[in-house]
């Protein structure tokens, strides 16, 4: 059985919030769709991840993601998108964001989403930085547009 980890689930999408945890059954999830209640959430250090969408509001998941960074915030993030995973991941690598894990479309599987969480929950902030490197590295070339 994998370790049981405290995780912050930032998304307005109340089904979509129920299916993870649902998904997550095992893990300790709560849930928010306030940007500002989550890094007020997570500043009490009692999490050890936070999955947050990229389409939130006021803020967006970029900002919710650097705004922890800013805050000195060390945990880790997962965003999920329902739009394109690899322009999605491109961004967070653009705007420097180090505590990106890594980034999953909606809808999630329940193996991809264990695996990415308990990657994510167990990496060193270095280890993080270069598994994205390495993907980035590897992934096909995207085509130029003039």
């Amino acid at each position: 059985m994998p370790a049981i980890h405290r995780v912050l689930l930032v998304d307005d999408d109340l089904p979509f919030c129920d299916a993870v945890t649902r998904l997550l059954a095992h893990h300790r999830v709560a849930t928010t769709a306030a940007p500002a209640a989550a890094l007020a959430m997570l500043a009490e250090g009692r999490f050890d991840l936070a999955i947050i969408d990229v389409r939130l509001w006021p803020i967006d998941g970029f900002e919710l993601a650097s705004d922890m960074l800013r805050r000195k915030l060390t945990v880790p993030v997962l965003l999920v998108t329902g739009s394109d995973v690899a322009r999605v991941r491109e961004m967070a690598d653009d705007l420097l964001l180090r505590n990106v894990s890594d980034v999953l479309a909606k809808p999630l599987g329940r193996a991809e989403l264990e695996a990415a969480v308990e990657r994510a929950a167990t990496a060193t902030s270095s280890e993080r930085i270069t598994r994205r490197a390495l993907a980035a590295a590897i992934a096909p070339p995207r085509p130029r547009t003039p």
